[in-house]
């Protein structure tokens, strides 16, 4: 999905339905939100492995580098993924990618949750620091290892 040409409140409302989710942004970013800002272009990528699913959007920037990446979680909202799912998917189904690309050493893990804030130009997104459950904290730590080989973001 172009992001240039995206309805940005549903983009704003779609992303904070999602619940906790977990983020994975450059090293380099001093705000977890910094990617999204840069982004120009929506990725679906799905891998499946001995572990179980992943699932995430990854945001590309114009020159189609990845600048930002939201992983779901056991304690995400899979309706509101499904409906993200389907609007991307209808928007351009050439942007739907079913690889994952492991091992990028400068990306920063932190979950986190999105919600939306109202400015004179329209909704924009804020983040929250969130408590996962057990089990989401198990998957957000091991898609941290897979993503950075590295651990979470304190």
């Amino acid at each position: 999905m172009d992001l240039r040409n995206a309805c940005e409140r549903w983009l704003v409302q779609a992303l904070t339905d999602l619940g906790p989710v977990l983020c994975l942004h450059r090293d380099a970013d001093p705000h977890a939100l910094l990617g999204l800002r840069q982004a120009t272009l929506i990725r679906v990528q799905v891998r499946i492995d001995s572990d179980g699913i992943c699932e995430s959007l990854s945001f590309l920037d114009a020159d189609e580098n990845p600048c930002w990446r939201l992983c779901l979680l056991p304690d995400s909202n899979y309706w509101a993924w499904d409906r993200i799912l389907a609007e991307l998917q209808c928007a351009s189904e050439s942007d739907v990618n079913a690889t994952y690309c492991p091992g990028n050493t400068f990306w920063r893990c932190c979950p986190l949750r999105l919600h939306a804030c109202a400015t004179v130009s329209g909704p924009t997104l804020a983040a929250a620091p969130v408590q996962l459950s057990a089990t989401g904290a198990q998957q957000a730590e091991r898609l941290a290892r897979i993503a950075s080989g590295g651990r979470l973001a304190a």
